[in-house]
C-alpha cells in the first residue's frame, strides 16, 4: 500500500504492478523481502509462499508472462515440482519464480545440466554443476516482453545458515496441509 501511495508501484501501468497483489490474494505468505536502490527506490519484492505449490497452480493467476506455461512440461519432467518463492522485478518488468524438487535428493548436477540444456542455456562446467547441486532452489526469470525464459539462477545458503533449517522447517516450506490445499482447490501431484 505504501509503495502505491508513494508512486513506487503504479497499478495499471504494466502487468508487473498488478501481478504480486494477485499472487498475495491466492497464495498465503510466510513473509516478504524487498530490494531498494538509492536512485530508483523500490526495485523488487519477494513473497515467501506459505507452503510449496505445484507450479501449475500459478496458472490460476489472471496474468502471467507468456513464457511461463510452455515451461511447465520441462519443470515437471525434471521434478521441479514445488514453487516456494515468487518475486516481482519492477525495473526489468519480470518475475522470478523459485522452484525446487519436493525431494531434496533430486537436486543433482545432472538435473541442473538437463535444465540448462532443455532451455537453451549453456551447459554448466563440472564445478558449476557441483555448486548448483548444493542449492536450495533454482530461480527462473520470466519477462513480460519475451517468449523465452530470460535467466536461471542457483541459490545456495551461506555456510552460516547451513544446518539451521531443520527438517520441520523444510517440511513447513515444502508442504501445505491437505486441508489447506483442498480449501484452495490446489493439489500438489
Amino acid at each position: 500500500d505504501r509503495a502505491v501511495e508513494h508512486g513506487e508501484i503504479v497499478p495499471g501501468k504494466h502487468p508487473i504492478f498488478s501481478w504480486l497483489p494477485e499472487v498475495a490474494e491466492r497464495f498465503p505468505a510466510l513473509g516478504y523481502g524487498v530490494d531498494f536502490e538509492a536512485v530508483r527506490g523500490l526495485v523488487k519484492i519477494w513473497q515467501f509462499i506459505d507452503g510449496a505449490y505445484d507450479p501449475e497452480a500459478l496458472l490460476t493467476l489472471p496474468i502471467m508472462p507468456r513464457s511461463y506455461a510452455p515451461s511447465l512440461p520441462i519443470l515437471r519432467e525434471l521434478g521441479l515440482d514445488s514453487a516456494t518463492i515468487v518475486g516481482a522485478d519492477f525495473v526489468n518488468a519480470s518475475i522470478n519464480l523459485y522452484f525446487r524438487p519436493s525431494q531434496p535428493s533430486h537436486m543433482t548436477g545432472q538435473l541442473v545440466t538437463d535444465f540448462c540444456e532443455k532451455l537453451g542455456f549453456q551447459r554448466p562446467s563440472l564445478a558449476a554443476q557441483a555448486h548448483a547441486a548444493q542449492t536450495g532452489c533454482i530461480g527462473v526469470t520470466y519477462g513480460w516482453e519475451s517468449a523465452a525464459i530470460e535467466r536461471l539462477c542457483f541459490y545456495e545458503l551461506e555456510d552460516g545458515f547451513k544446518g539451521k533449517f531443520t527438517n520441520e522447517t523444510y517440511q513447513k516450506m515444502a508442504k501445505m496441509s491437505d486441508q489447506k490445499k483442498q480449501q484452495q482447490g490446489i493439489y500438489k501431484t
